[in-house]
């Protein structure tokens, strides 16, 4: 009841208010904003919506930071996608904010609100504003092939080192030994690209791949290493026909010895 709330926030001389023994339903409204003005001097204001990273696209398995913020520490505060109730939450400590982090973030549009219980009355914030929010998929790793279909070259040879991946238009990044040869786009509605090197070099090469959408960049796994070797130039290939030629024969003249000594 309202009965000693009101002789205590009125007082008792003669210019205080008079009320009668049953107060009105407009007293009762009065007194219960003069309550609410004692205890909760500020209203629970719309709370505020934030993603970290601060983006509205994001790809399968991602786990981003999903925080709500009033003006009540200690806040409860629930999350919701479409409508539907995702979790709720109390604010730590002595802090008006918390974040919820998803195991794994869908598409729709998310928004939350908090409450806060004081003297066994619950008071419930408005809702914040949506946030909509895409999901794509992830970028696949990168499949990396060489034409000719080989681990083996010679120095003044120039195959093709081709990169493909699950995005149209991406842009692929060529390295040797983890240092970067060169990038390029994929052409039209293609999700592949073509290196032709002016002369193959010895190492490891691998690729990958990035694609921006709606301003974020989305970076690909590392594909697979290719282990090439290359011989030398001409005169070395030469130096090692010749030896490979003497080795050979040597071998047939050993067979030939001993068969004619049996």
């Amino acid at each position: 009841t309202l009965h000693p709330l009101s002789s205590s926030l009125l007082g008792s001389g003669k210019d205080d208010v008079k009320l009668s023994p049953e107060p009105n339903r407009v007293t009762e409204r009065v007194l219960e904003r003069l309550f609410r003005c004692v205890l909760f001097p500020d209203s629970l204001r719309k709370p505020t919506i934030s993603l970290k990273p601060d983006s509205r696209v994001f790809v399968r398995e991602e786990r981003p930071e999903i925080s709500c913020s009033g003006n009540y520490p200690g806040s409860e505060f629930s999350l919701y996608r479409d409508g539907e109730f995702i979790r709720s939450q109390t604010a730590p400590g002595n802090s008006n904010t918390t974040t919820f982090t998803p195991s794994e973030i869908g598409a729709g549009n998310y928004w939350c609100r908090y409450n806060i219980t004081i003297e066994g009355r619950v008071f419930v914030s408005p809702e914040s504003e949506r946030v909509g929010v895409s999901v794509k998929d992830s970028l696949r790793k990168p499949t990396i092939s060489l034409k000719p279909d080989s681990r083996v070259f010679v120095g003044e040879e120039s195959p093709e080192i081709s990169c493909s991946g699950n995005y149209p238009g991406s842009e692929f990044s060529l390295y040797r030994d983890g240092e970067s040869i060169g990038s390029q786009t994929a052409p039209g509605n293609s999700n592949t690209t073509t290196f032709t090197l002016s002369e193959i070099g010895a190492g490891n090469y691998w690729c990958r791949y990035n694609i921006t959408i709606e301003g974020r960049v989305f970076v690909s796994p590392e594909s697979e290493r290719v282990r090439v070797s290359v011989w030398g130039k001409s005169e070395s290939l030469d130096s090692l026909t010749h030896t490979l030629t003497l080795t050979h024969l040597r071998t047939c003249t050993h067979i030939l010895t001993h068969t004619d000594t049996h």
